[in-house]
């Protein structure tokens, strides 16, 4: 959110997470005009990482909501055959222990701002970033000449 409304230098971003048995991952992903170069691209979102490590996101009442968030999808899935044979099969697969499932409502309960902060210190501050960028095949004339003007 930060690069794409407050800073207004992305036209998309968002973070992906996907959690395995054996590793996952946490992307973070933009989308800029084709003008925009491969380091800048990259400082941006160095920047954006930057403004998170300061974790001013990180308060009571995030945390509150957040938790509120996670438990209201978990209560969806609870309700159906299909969803409670899903969460038991995550269960399984990424914690080896089918019982998961049904701590799922504690364990989101426990989790403290302190725990948020480590997380993000682990992997994100800390971890080891794998970069991508995608280069587009043509860029059109006008986009290349005039494109500086969207943010505008």
């Amino acid at each position: 959110m930060d690069l794409m409304v407050r800073r207004k230098k992305a036209l998309f971003a968002t973070s992906l997470a996907t959690v395995l048995r054996r590793g996952g991952y946490l992307a973070f992903v933009s989308a800029a005009l084709p003008y925009r170069r491969e380091k800048t691209a990259f400082r941006l979102i160095d920047e954006t990482l930057a403004t998170l490590g300061r974790r001013e996101w990180l308060t009571d009442a995030s945390l509150t909501a957040a938790k509120r968030t996670l438990l209201r999808r978990g209560e969806e899935v609870r309700w159906s055959a299909a969803g409670r044979a899903s969460r038991l099969g995550e269960a399984r697969w990424n914690e080896g222990n089918t019982l998961a499932a049904f701590e799922h409502t504690a364990r989101i309960q426990a989790v403290t701002r302190a725990d948020v902060a480590a997380a993000f210190d682990k992997y994100i501050a800390h971890g080891r970033p794998f970069r991508v960028y995608i280069r587009p095949r043509h860029v059109p004339l006008l986009v290349n000449m005039f494109g500086w003007l969207y943010p505008l």
